[in-house]
């Protein structure tokens, strides 16, 4: 991929997170300014397409990213290792350092948290025990007013075991952990995406926190946030 490519794929990634809807040439042009013509970006998004990287829905001209779309935005993330702003950072640990003696409401305002800058479900699994947050505000979502999408991403949160099985299959895979639905083989996880950290608590007993949801995710503020939750919750927990 050329790097006019990635910042064409980048612009288009980001209409979408914002809209939900195929991203067409013109907006492209008018709303990012891009220094090239309709007609380039047309013929590079029609390399994009050959490449795996956008997708054609239904009748639209436009295009929408795929999940190995995500999956390099996902990567550039990682490579820049890229942390939130600093005021939102420290207001996160204040919160939930406050509340640090009391496992329950920590997780429980670490979810909320989590819910709030993501607009997705948090979610967190303790032996056979799993919390959630923001479940019934998610038919708000675009991909969630489908009967069958919310229905499945019920289905999920309500089977715990599945889930803790799933999480842990990723175990070597670093702090931080993206798991998209296609890798999964299961029409279930469809258009889903798990991003979730360890944390490691007392008696050595492991707590899996992050959030579930739809792929349309703005990455580069979500992974940092799910790793930054994490990081203090072990740093409460490490003050008892």
């Amino acid at each position: 991929m050329t790097d006019r490519q990635f910042k064409l794929l980048d612009a288009i990634i980001k209409e979408f997170i914002e809209n939900s809807e195929a991203v067409g040439s013109v907006t492209l042009v008018k709303k990012y300014k891009l220094p090239i013509s309709s007609a380039t970006i047309r013929n590079e998004m029609a390399e994009l397409m050959r490449l795996g990287f956008l997708a054609k829905e239904h009748l639209s001209s436009g295009r929408v990213p795929t999940t190995l779309a995500y999956k390099k935005l996902v990567e550039q993330v990682f490579n820049d290792e890229l942390e939130l702003k600093v005021a939102l950072a420290s207001t996160i640990r204040q919160e939930l350092y406050s509340v640090r003696f009391d496992i329950d409401e920590m997780i429980y305002r670490a979810l909320q948290i989590i819910f709030e800058e993501s607009g997705n479900v948090g979610f967190a699994i303790l032996g056979k025990r799993i919390y959630h947050f923001g479940l019934s505000r998610i038919p708000n979502l675009p991909e969630y007013k489908q009967v069958e999408g919310l229905c499945n991403l019920i289905y999920v949160m309500e089977d715990n075991l599945m889930l803790k099985e799933i999480l842990e299959e990723y175990e070597e895979t670093g702090e931080t952990r993206v798991i998209f639905g296609e890798d999964l083989k299961m029409d279930i996880f469809k258009n889903m995406v798990i991003i979730y950290s360890p944390v490691i608590i007392y008696e050595s007993k492991k707590v899996y926190i992050g959030l579930i949801g739809s792929q349309r995710l703005d990455y580069a503020k979500v992974i940092p946030l799910v790793r930054l939750v994490a990081r203090s919750v072990t740093e409460g927990i490490a003050g008892w």
